[in-house]
């Protein structure tokens, strides 16, 4: 799991600007996931589709 440290860390490097206090809380969250190895694979319907893990990419 990322240690607040690290999660500060990350907000330092990357300076984003929030538009409100959601958007820094899903900062966080992300943030959270990238520094312990997780990765975003796909979102909405091909989320779920059974090849969403494959190497293959979509153009």
């Amino acid at each position: 799991m990322a240690t607040s440290e690290t999660v500060m860390g990350m907000v330092r490097l990357v300076m984003p600007a929030f538009r409100n206090n959601h958007d820094k809380l899903v900062f966080a969250v992300h943030a959270s996931f990238i520094i312990s190895g997780f990765g975003l694979i796909a979102t909405g319907r091909p989320a779920f589709a059974l090849d969403a893990q494959s190497s293959s990419s979509q153009g």
